[in-house]
């Protein structure tokens, strides 16, 4: 039954009725006696009423009931009236919730209403506990909003008003009675009042401020220490961007969880960071993965601009007080010219992808330039502008670089002309970029007014038209994004700056005039190719000139021959390539034309059969353009997916060959996808018959070095690959290519520590392998391996039968016998794979050697028959078969006869090349002493005979690594050719024999030679002599001869630290070893590096000694200036700790990369244990932080960031000692007996500690902590749960040593979430069974409020209620204090 609103009225007011006499003496009246009885009936009746109400009749009574409140003008009557509803409340005929409701709905509940205002929220205090906190939320934030009405000034009879308020308010924010989580109160305080944007009242501010800062010591848990001054390092080679770096898109801050009071520089963008990555090169992956940057969401980034902008200011300073540079060459133009030239790289790319627009960079350039006065970099600035200017001005509408004008005003003010500089020095392509990034506008600015008038004549001639036939004519619309091009060149003469008059006459002239001189000393033809790329009239001439200079006049050529000379010596084509000198004086667009040029001949060249080999020239100068990285599109992507594509696709075999020569040999840095294409195109190759061995060879060796060269960036986006699209990465037919594969996967998942991630990828990929080219592993390899691959191979499955030795030498004997009754003619089809008769060609042909010491001509047609490919099978019994000859032959006479046989199959009649045989051997699956008599045989083949040792001293000594520094590498190269000819048919002696003497020709060889394609297979070798600590001594003796080839090793520094790390195992007894492979690989670089590029002093003297002089255990100022070396390379500090270096041609990118990757290895080679050194790497800051050199530029926590960082690169057995400091600490007496007067969150807070000198063990093993979990990846992480529930648990009695916990376990949970949820579950379980542990140890939890706080936090950020069933059963046996807290997370009666 409804209720009508005046039902209430009445009852209310005859209940309260007074007559007027009575009203006029109130204040001198006895009250009757009879009050209580009109009370109780007036209740009685209420209720009445409120019970024979259906229940949407009783939400209409409560709004009716308080609007009659509203009215009350009697205190008395006020308080009657609220009494009755606290009753109905109490009574239960109306809830908590509907009451509180009501009254904060009530639109008349202003502090104009005093009665309505104190009563509603003294009954609202009164009555709030019944409700659920749910609701408490609700009543909470409507409290808030009410409280905004209360005036700022008040009189002392509007107190009232505010204390009622104030009072209820109070109440519910109470801990102590605990009516909601006080994370939701938190929450609801920062969402109403956001820092620096609203304030609360400020009769509440005090007491809303006390919640916010009792939630101080939740942050402090959750805040990595340090956090806003830790710094990656960018390294391409690892995985990619993890979560600890990732930033809001919008606003480059740190993504934090919750709703809390972090600290000021944990929410303030961070601009820091972006800077510090922006500088490193080679980073523009890893900024994008911070930032969340894709290429196909075009969206303009702000605070990105500002970034850019303050780098080309700091540029300009440091030009202020750098020295005056006057060298010509590039590599002396030291640290601030690679900063120019990665810059314009940047901004290339960020304004390209429309991450950032061109036009506000220049404005905010101007306005950031004119407060200060920077002229030294001018031209450096204007250089770096014209990169990106001569690209996109043809795209792009004038306006967009008008604001250049303001900048030519503010940096060239001079009257007088400047001088024309000296062309022969590659400086004045800087000196001049001014004049022709003016010259590009004015090009603009004529094509647009060109382009204006032919619009206005095609609209008049529409108008004509349409006047002639009687029709409407429409007006003309003006083209998208032009404007009125007449004012632009009004505009261009008004501000023409008299700076430039010498200059860009000189260009106009030269442009009338070009020079024809090749580009070695005279860069005219770089600044006419500057200014005019826009212009094709004046470029063609000085891009034909260079075009000339790198494949000469195809016209005055011959057909040539493809082949080139017996000795893979082509003779046709210019040999010098353009300098890199002058390569960097080219804008982007010049290099884009340039390296169009050369893609457009090496296609025209394959595709019309011209069989004419590549010139030299162009070839080398094709790999120095591929390595800039703003015309990637045209540069790697382009030779990846179109040259090569083509080429293959047109079988020019022979620039095919030359452009995979190029690759192997001359490319050095490139993205992880291109690798992968690649290496799917090499191992898809079909290889012609013709030139089949030589081919073969170079795509093996190839593909082997891209394999070896593969790491966790390579590896990882394969892992959410299926099995078909995972085929790519093995051969199908290669084992010994399927073999290195396996062992670069066993490095990388070692060496990032991911053996417990992706296992049902690992079986995917070794199960096609194994179907593929089936094989086995020997148990020195097996050992080394990680669990995941270890365990596949273990299986009896994935153990193919081997024959045994014995029987397969019958066999062979057999087959023998059976040859040696044949005809030799019919020798080729005997071995031919269709026979299907067994692969022991190999075998044969040696023992017929040995026996006759000739090979018979027929031989080699077997060899063709069977192919370079199919080879194989035969090569791997051959191995097999050697080391059973030689283990069984005793020593003597025999094994040398052996030896030579196999050095002439090698040497003399090119049966098989060494690093093939080398490779086979070391890949053998061999155990026990058979697998020391194989390294035996390495050791014989490599060292016995001269014929590879003089090939390798010869080369080292008269070449360098440096190649981009050499103009001469081809005559060089041609001189090895000469003295150590390759054939890689029969001799010219066997082809004489059968009348085709001169036929051979080989396919022409650029760049690489036997040392160069031992090297990938040397690194496998070393590998495998590692493995089986009896042949030590032979390793030591090929590295005493042979580790100088490392000189040309594409990335020693990286080889030698996977090595050292992989094998860390194997090596920690073996110190000798691994100073000799340090001092070998390292050392055979000392003529090409300069002093200091990267093992210490201390350690350089150390390799020094005798072999017998090991003990050597550094002290703690060894260790502070290797870390020192490390903070000062990521501060960027001055003087630089390493040589200024060209990043493009290092195997590192970056000089942090650098920094990090050589102290790693030092600290791996030092002669002391892994507890040793990590316990001493940890002490620079845990003991040592009082004495470190810490400045602005490099503060305490740079040290920590580099010590943490530093743990992540080396083995677990050196960065788990960390979890053993922990370990002592929590067992310590410092935490199990806590006696210090301060709370312990003091002493856990960093900049507290660190700021008043207090004791810092605490905190200070919190930082590194911190450090070492924010640069880990998620598989050095992820044993962090069973590491507390293992080896913590025991330990945790004292609510100090939880809180500490806390601290720790804190800052890892976002990580997590993310990357590993179950880690959080396991986490959170594991906090409260040891909560329990210490509320049961304890007499009294003091920091109750953070510990609940942080669970709330887990509760609402992480778990939800993943994990309630596990946390309800330890709730229920807390004590009250915690039960009554935690109430809200396992919803159980406190009581």
């Amino acid at each position: 039954m409804a209720l009508d609103g005046s039902k209430v009225q009445a009852l209310v007011s005859e209940a309260l009725k007074v007559d007027a006499i009575e009203e006029a003496f109130n204040d001198f009246l006895i009250q009757r006696k009879d009050e209580g009885v009109k009370y109780s009936a007036l209740e009685k009746d209420l209720i009445a009423m409120m019970n024979d109400s259906q229940a949407e009749s009783q939400d209409a009574i409560l709004p009716q009931f308080i609007a009659v409140i509203s009215g009350v003008s009697s205190d008395s009557h006020s308080k009657i009236l609220f009494k009755l509803l606290e009753s109905v409340v109490n009574t239960n005929i109306a809830t908590s919730r509907k009451v509180c409701d009501s009254l904060l709905g009530n639109e008349k509940l202003t502090p104009a209403n005093p009665l309505l205002w104190q009563g509603s929220f003294s009954l609202i205090r009164k009555i709030v506990c019944h409700v659920d906190y749910k609701g408490v939320r609700e009543i909470m934030k409507t409290c808030l909003e009410k409280a905004q009405l209360l005036p700022s000034r008040f009189s002392t009879s509007e107190y009232p008003n505010v204390t009622a308020l104030e009072h209820t308010l109070k109440h519910i924010l109470d801990r102590q009675v605990c009516l909601l989580p006080a994370y939701f109160i938190v929450n609801e305080i920062r969402k109403m009042y956001p820092e620096n944007k609203d304030w609360p009242h400020w009769k509440l501010a005090g007491l809303l401020s006390e919640v916010v800062d009792s939630f101080r010591p939740l942050v402090q848990m959750l805040s990595p220490i340090g956090r806003p001054l830790m710094f990656p390092v960018v390294d391409p080679s690892a995985h990619g961007v993890h979560h600890s770096w990732k930033l809001e898109q919008g606003t480059l801050k740190l993504a934090l969880k919750g709703n809390l009071p972090y600290e000021k520089e944990y929410t303030e963008p961070q601009t820091r960071l972006i800077r510090y990555v922006l500088e490193q090169p080679y980073s523009r992956e890893v900024l994008c993965g911070m930032l969340g940057l894709q290429k196909q969401h075009k969206q303009r980034h702000a605070v990105l601009e500002e970034q850019l902008v303050e780098l080309l200011v700091q540029a300009m300073e440091r030009a202020e007080i750098a020295p005056e540079q006057d060298s010509d060459a590039a590599d002396e133009l030291g640290v601030s010219h690679w900063l120019w030239h990665h810059l314009s790289s940047q901004i290339i790319y960020f304004v390209l992808f429309q991450f950032a627009s061109f036009s506000h960079l220049v404005t905010l350039l101007h306005e950031k330039l004119a407060e200060r006065k920077l002229r030294k970099g001018r031209d450096q600035l204007m250089w770096v502008l014209l990169q990106y200017i001569s690209g996109s001005i043809q795209k792009n509408p004038l306006a967009e670089f008008l604001p250049l004008l303001r900048l030519y005003d503010l940096l060239y003010p001079e009257r007088e002309p400047l001088p024309v500089p000296d062309y022969t020095r590659p400086i004045c392509v800087h000196q001049m970029a001014v004049a022709c990034i003016w010259i590009h506008i004015v090009k603009k600015a004529q094509t647009e007014q060109q382009n204006a008038q032919k619009e206005i004549a095609a609209a008049a001639a529409a108008a004509s038209t349409a006047g002639a036939t009687g029709t409407n004519p429409s007006p003309a619309a003006p083209t998208g994004g032009k404007t009125d091009s007449r004012a632009f060149t009004t505009l261009l003469q008004r501000h023409f700056p008299q700076a430039l008059k010498n200059h860009q006459e000189f260009l106009q002239h030269n442009a009338l005039n070009p020079p024809s001189s090749a580009p070695s000393g005279d860069y005219r033809v770089a600044l006419l190719c500057n200014a005019f790329s826009t212009t094709l009239d004046c470029l063609a001439r000085p891009m034909g000139s260079l075009m000339e200079s790198l494949h000469g006049n195809l016209s005055q050529k011959g057909s040539g021959n493809a082949g080139g000379s017996a000795g893979g010596m082509p003779n046709t084509g210019p040999i010098s390539p353009i300098p890199l000198a002058f390569l960097d004086a080219l804008t982007v667009h010049a290099k884009m034309s340039l390296i169009h040029s050369i893609v457009t001949h090496v296609i025209k060249c394959a595709q019309t059969k011209m069989n004419v080999p590549l010139a030299p020239a162009l070839v080398e100068t094709y790999s120095r353009l591929l390595v800039y990285t703003e015309i990637e599109s045209l540069g790697i992507k382009g030779f990846i997916t179109q040259v090569m594509t083509s080429v293959s696709k047109s079988q020019a075999w022979g620039i095919f060959h030359t452009l995979v020569e190029m690759f192997t040999f001359r490319v050095h840095h490139m993205q992880p996808q291109y690798r992968i294409q690649l290496l799917t195109l090499l191992h898809s190759c079909a290889v012609p018959q013709q030139h089949q061995t030589q081919l073969t060879l170079c795509v093996e060796n190839a593909a082997l070095r891209l394999i070896g060269l593969l790491g966790a960036a390579e590896m990882q986006p394969c892992y959410s690959r299926s099995a078909a699209d995972i085929k790519p990465l093995f051969s199908s037919d290669s084992e010994e290519l399927n073999r290195a594969l396996i062992l670069t996967l066993a490095r990388v998942i070692s060496v990032a520590g991911c053996e417990t991630q992706h296992s049902s990828w690992y079986k995917d990929l070794l199960t096609l392998i194994q179907q593929q080219t089936p094989h086995s592993w020997s148990s020195n390899t097996r050992d080394c391996f990680p669990p995941p691959l270890a365990e596949f191979f273990g299986q009896a499955a994935n153990q193919p039968v081997k024959e045994s030795k014995q029987q397969l030498k019958q066999n062979i004997e057999e087959e023998h016998r059976k040859v040696l009754t044949m005809n030799p003619d019919d020798w080729p089809a005997h071995f031919a794979p269709q026979s299907n008769n067994p692969p022991f060609f190999l075998c044969l042909l040696w023992k017929q050697l040995l026996e006759t010491e000739r090979i018979n001509p027929v031989a080699y047609k077997c060899i063709e028959r069977i192919g370079a490919r199919g080879l194989g099978s035969h090569l791997r019994t051959f191995c097999d078969f050697l080391v059973y000859e030689f283990a069984n032959s005793g020593k003597g006479q025999h094994v040398n006869k052996c030896i030579d046989v196999l050095n002439e199959m090698v040497w003399q009649y090119n049966v098989v090349t060494i690093e093939r045989l080398v490779l086979c051997l070391a890949l053998r699956p061999l155990e026990g002493n058979e697998a020391q008599v194989c390294c035996f045989i390495i050791q014989l083949l490599l060292l016995k005979t001269p014929q590879f040792r003089s090939r390798v001293q010869d080369f080292v000594k008269d070449n360098s690594s440096e190649h981009w520094r050499q103009n001469n590498w081809h005559e060089k190269h041609l001189a090895f050719q000469r003295k150590f000819p390759e054939r890689f048919g029969p001799p010219e002696s066997v082809l004489e024999s059968i009348g085709q003497g001169g036929s051979y020709q080989s396919l022409p060889t650029y760049f690489g030679n036997v040392c160069l394609r031992f090297l990938p297979v040397f690194d496998i070798t070393i590998h495998r002599f590692t493995e089986i600590p009896p042949v030590t001594k032979s390793l030591e003796t090929i590295l005493e001869h042979l580790g100088c080839l490392y000189k040309f090793h594409d990335r020693p520094v990286t080889y030698l630290y996977t090595t050292l790390h992989y094998y860390e195992r194997k090596l920690r007894d073996r110190p000798l070893l691994k100073r000799k492979l340090v001092s070998s690989i390292m050392g055979s670089l000392k003529d090409v590096r300069p002093p200091g590029w990267a093992l210490s002093e201390s350690y350089l003297n150390y390799s020094t000694r005798q072999a017998d002089d090991l003990n050597w255990l550094p002290e703690l100022d060894y260790y502070v200036k290797l870390v020192g070396r490390l903070v000062d390379t990521t501060a960027g500090r001055s003087p630089f700790p390493f040589p200024a270096m060209d990043w493009r041609f290092n195997e590192f990118p970056n000089a942090s990369c650098h920094a990090l990757y050589v102290t790693a290895v030092e600290l791996l080679a030092l002669p002391a244990s892994p507890a040793i050194v990590a316990n001493a790497l940890m002490d620079v800051v845990l003991q040592g932080y009082n004495l470190l050199p810490v400045s602005e530029a490099t503060p305490l926590e740079s040290w920590v960031n580099a010590v943490g960082l530093l743990l992540t690169y080396l083995p677990e057995s050196y960065w788990s000692v960390l979890y053993d400091r922990i370990v002592e600490l929590l067992s310590g007496p410092q935490l199990s007996t806590y006696t210090y007067p301060c709370s312990p969150l003091h002493l856990f807070h960093f900049s507290t500690v660190v700021g008043q000198g207090l004791d810092a063990p605490f905190v200070l093993l919190l930082a590194v902590s911190h450090a070492f979990f924010t640069h880990a990846n998620i598989g050095q992480m992820g044993g962090l749960p069973q590491f507390v529930k293992d080896r913590l648990h025991p330990l945790i009695r004292t609510e100090e040593q939880y809180l500490w916990l806390c601290h720790l376990i804190g800052p890892t949970l976002q990580r997590f979430s993310v990357d590993k949820p179950k880690c959080v579950f396991d986490l959170t379980v594991e906090l409260y069974e040891l909560l329990e542990q210490v509320d049961k140890n304890v007499a009294e939890i003091r920091m109750i409020d953070p510990i609940c706080d942080l669970l709330y936090h887990i509760k609402y950020m992480f778990t939800g209620d993943q994990v309630k069933t596990e946390v309800e059963q330890v709730i229920r046996n807390l004590k009250p204090p915690l039960r009554l807290r935690l109430r809200f997370i396992s919803h159980l009666n406190p009581q």
